[in-house]
């Protein structure tokens, strides 16, 4: 079946007998030429995080989290820590790379505790001389003075920063799709185009969200997270 026959079957309405099939042929994986990246799908949902998959990061600071007690509440991070803050990351297991996407569905709280959250190699988006150093990030930067921006970086390249249209601080819920292509990396929010960028990282990855004081705790809500090699 091809991609198009697989999306109009989707919008038919027509149900798969698995998760997979409905984003993969099974003709392609029997017969050799399997063209499916490794998929991660996150809700957030029970009782608490799953540490089996994601690692407390502390980075200047250990973030706090929780599991919300109301529907679609999903996780809610606070971070104290100035300077590079503190993450929920994949404890340095890079399992994905370019070509590479993520969707998100979060919201940040406080205009002056930023959210970074997408890809990024080290776990804390950084500049070149930051955590870890020669970083490479692909990640929607929420709070602060831009309200929301698109952050590249490659193999320690310098902080690129592209504005988006949401350019006032709010407290809404957004869905957030990162995509890393072979050389430019696009930010699309609630389904629109918002930034553009001709730089994509060239190194492995992994999905984080990372949270920073910048004069005041920055405080995350998170209920999806979706990261799949393309």
């Amino acid at each position: 079946m091809s991609v198009n026959s697989q999306v109009a079957r989707n919008q038919s309405g027509q149900t798969f007998n698995s998760v997979f099939e409905s984003t993969n042929s099974l003709a392609t994986l029997f017969s050799g030429r399997y063209q499916g990246g490794q998929r991660m799908v996150e809700w957030f949902t029970g009782h608490s995080l799953n540490t089996d998959r994601w690692t407390l990061q502390n980075n200047t600071a250990l973030p706090t989290v929780s599991m919300q007690n109301g529907i679609d509440g999903g996780l809610f991070m606070t971070n104290t820590g100035t300077g590079y803050g503190g993450s929920l990351s994949f404890n340095n297991k890079r399992q994905y790379g370019n070509p590479c996407s993520c969707i998100i569905v979060l919201k940040n709280t406080t205009t002056d505790g930023i959210t970074y959250a997408g890809f990024d190699r080290n776990g804390a988006p950084s500049t070149a001389g930051g955590l870890g150093g020669s970083n490479s990030t692909a990640v929607i930067e929420m709070g602060g003075a831009v309200n929301m921006s698109l952050v590249v970086t490659n193999a320690g390249s310098g902080w690129d920063r592209t504005a988006t249209s949401i350019a006032t601080a709010n407290t809404d819920w957004h869905c957030v799709k990162i995509d890393v292509k072979t050389s430019s990396t696009n930010l699309s929010i609630e389904g629109v185009l918002e930034a553009t960028r001709a730089l994509a990282p060239s190194t492995t990855m992994q999905p984080c969200i990372q949270g920073r004081n910048a004069g005041s705790n920055a405080t995350t809500y998170v209920r999806y997270f979706e990261a799949w090699n393309t």
